[in-house]
């Protein structure tokens, strides 16, 4: 049995502190610990060995996921607990089931050098195809095809079209006409394909499973598990954890692709007594589910049907969104991280440097997380995406702002399509917060007007924040951006949402015809502060509603999305203490009392050595506060496994500190003694005398 994260770690701090960051290390490492990699019993599994014979010795191992599972039926838990280690570059196939962790205290992971271990439902095809018309070749088959793929690319997934015209006239592409038991495949992949395909067949089985206390899986792949296109919207996943109440697992390095509308996930149960459960997913990646036409895709998920659930998802990639489907000139479906309960809310739902890919089957939506708590205030936020980046150049459907979300350090690129027109939920009637972001959102080939959040049915009960954020609208059509609501296609100078915020942000855009774009809100000394535009033409568009703004900065010329500003810049110390972000967009410390507008923090060099050194050491302490424990002195060493790595070490600092952009400025590393890491800091251009500072 687990406990809670407040008994753990304490409560949750301030997001907008140092110790916010400190206190989800400390979670993360917890968490780990209570799912260890090693265990007292290890068996081994090679797919290369024969069936039946081994004893799971490393000299004599198992063969088959059925002989593992069988292993772990027949063992008695203990508190050493059991591991079962899978050889690196082995297939593991299976046409029935995958493997259960369902008694607590069990390791599964690789062993060996190479590709991690695949459990697969994918068959290589290979009987004898016939040539029909064209590049069209069919094959008899007793059971349904759920998906195809060729075996040297599985990554490039063939097309599922609806018709052997379809077939004939699209490249990489697959149709199964037929019914059960007498159907025919047809594919085009532009000649023979004896033998280069394989086909994952319908069924309803999860590759693995972890449903019990303090079970870990570690560094696999599992592809074509739950993949049923007559059922879509069945739960089942390629790796799936379904602890409940108080027990806890942990998925590292895992990739899960080809499932049905989910395909790496926390998912509980679905029934009225499921509730909690706690879970870590780390490191791992996942894509390519079944397009069900609802739109209810996803990639990572975590959903509850009884709340109060626990659920870190940290460095994980949604690689992929949905598989191919029909003849258009791109796909883009499922969210990437997507967190929900049915009856009640869940307890903490995190996401902390994860990322949405750019592809063309991505993401067309980076996720969310709904059945949040109620928050007022940021202090009472329990969903959390961080350090989180985007990329999605077509067809986005992005939320960005969420009812009691908050995101932190946000890193998107979106292309807004069609009629996919807001950038986050209708409704924000609590508090959606928006820290240190760097968003750019191009409304090329937009279809309707675009909104950051919000919309007109709902204006009077929004309370998004956006602090030290840089907005960067590309637009180039006859449709407008505006920063509150589209409002039903009118165009009004200002917003009537109450509370909401603008503070020490940047707002520009580009490329706009006969459209433009507004800052809305509710256009008051209270909503809008201390902020700076860019080509934002009041004279011409009056309706730019920022004219409130009373610590408002007008610049001449764009700044770079998110980048930091120069020591002479209008952004630098033009901010206003009255929202405090102890860090920027990097983690480096930010000016206490006026800090820059934007996501990044610039120190005006011009103050005396003294106020120069505590702000160089906070910085420092910004940048190493991330790692926990001896990590943050381990990063200071000049060599790794035998590689000097200071020059590396001196570029990313300087950086990180702020220093690089001030001429005649040096950054060195070095240890003295092999013993206490410090850097020296030599700063040129100080009332004319060139001055060394330490940072220990």
């Amino acid at each position: 049995m687990s406990s809670s994260y407040s008994t753990l770690v304490g409560a949750v701090p301030e997001p907008t502190t140092f110790a916010f960051r400190r206190w989800y290390f400390d979670l993360l490492a917890a968490r780990l610990a209570e799912c260890p990699l090693e265990r007292g019993t290890t068996l081994y599994v090679d797919s290369s060995a024969t069936p039946g014979n081994g004893d799971g010795s490393l000299n004599n191992p198992l063969a088959t996921l059925a002989e593992a599972q069988s292993q772990i039926d027949a063992w008695t838990p203990t508190t050493a607990g059991l591991r079962i280690r899978f050889k690196r570059g082995g297939i593991y196939r299976s046409a029935t089931s995958g493997l259960t962790l369902n008694k607590p205290g069990i390791t599964v992971d690789a062993y060996g050098s190479g590709a991690k271990p695949l459990f697969s439902r994918f068959l290589v095809l290979t009987s004898i195809w016939q040539l029909g018309a064209g590049s069209r070749y069919t094959q008899s088959q007793f059971n349904q095809v759920a998906w195809l793929r060729t075996i040297d690319d599985p990554f490039n997934p063939l097309r599922r079209v609806s018709s052997t015209q379809e077939v004939e006239a699209t490249a990489h592409s697959w149709y199964l006409s037929g019914s059960a038991g007498s159907y025919t495949l047809h594919v085009n992949v532009g000649g023979d394909p004896q033998d280069t395909l394989e086909a994952a067949y319908t069924n309803d089985v999860d590759g693995v499973l972890v449903s019990a206390d303090g079970c870990r899986a570690d560094q696999l792949r599992c592809d074509g598990w739950g993949m049923n296109p007559g059922n879509a919207g069945n739960q089942r996943y390629g790796l799936r954890v379904a602890v409940k109440g108080t027990d806890a697992a942990v998925v590292t390095g895992c990739e899960s692709y080809y499932s049905s509308s989910h395909a790496l996930a926390f998912y509980g149960g679905g029934g009225s007594g499921d509730s909690g459960g706690i879970s870590l997913f780390m490191d791992c990646q996942a894509g390519f589910t079944i397009d069900n036409g609802s739109g209810g895709e996803t990639i990572f998920n975590s959903y509850v049907y009884g709340g109060d659930q626990e659920t870190i998802f940290h460095g994980c990639t949604a690689r992929f969104g949905t598989l191919p489907v029909g003849t258009a000139d791109y796909v883009r479906d499922a969210r990437a991280f997507y967190g929900h309960t049915n009856t009640s809310v869940y307890r903490l739902l995190i996401a902390w440097g994860c990322r949405t890919a750019d592809h063309a089957f991505g993401c067309g939506d980076p996720g969310y997380w709904s059945s949040n708590p109620a928050a007022t205030r940021l202090s009472e936020v329990r969903g959390f995406f961080v350090d989180e980046m985007v990329r999605i150049s077509a067809n986005a459907r992005a939320r960005l702002f969420m009812t009691d979300n908050c995101r932190i350090n946000p890193d998107w690129e979106v292309t807004m399509h069609g009629s996919l027109s807001a950038l986050s939920e209708a409704q924000i009637p609590h508090s959606g917060y928006l820290i240190n972001g760097r968003i750019m959102v191009r409304t090329t080939g937009a279809a309707a007007r675009q909104g950051l959040y919000n919309a007109p049915a709902y204006a009077t009960v929004s309370h998004p924040r956006i602090y030290h954020t840089h907005i960067h609208v590309v637009g180039n059509g006859q449709y407008n951006f505006t920063l509150d609501y589209e409002n039903g296609g009118s165009n009004p100078t200002t917003s009537t949402s109450p509370d909401a915020e603008l503070v020490n942000s940047i707002v520009s855009c580009e490329g706009f015809g006969p459209a433009w774009m507004r800052v809305g809100l509710n256009n008051t000394a209270l909503n809008l502060r201390h902020n700076a535009y860019f080509n934002l033409d009041s004279a011409t568009h009056a309706v730019a509603g920022y004219s409130n703004d009373a610590g408002k900065v007008e610049l001449d010329e764009g700044t770079g999305l998110g980048l930091e500003p120069s020591a002479v810049s209008r952004l630098s110390e033009a901010g206003t203490s009255a929202v405090r972000v102890e860090y920027d967009a990097l983690w480096a410390a930010r000016d206490a009392s006026t800090p820059s507008v934007g996501p990044r923090e610039m120190f005006n060099v011009s103050g005396d050595l003294l106020s120069l050194q505590a702000h160089l050491d906070s910085r420092l302490d910004g940048l190493l506060a991330q790692l926990p424990g001896a990590a943050a002195s381990s990063l200071l060493n000049q060599t790794i496994d035998g590689v000097d790595l200071s020059s590396l070490w001196e570029s990313i600092l300087a950086v990180m500190l702020g220093v690089s952009a001030r001429s005649g400025n040096t950054v060195t590393f070095y240890k003295r003694n092999g013993t206490t890491p410090k850097v020296t800091v030599a700063l040129g251009n100080l009332d004319g005398e060139r001055q060394t500072s330490v940072i220990q």
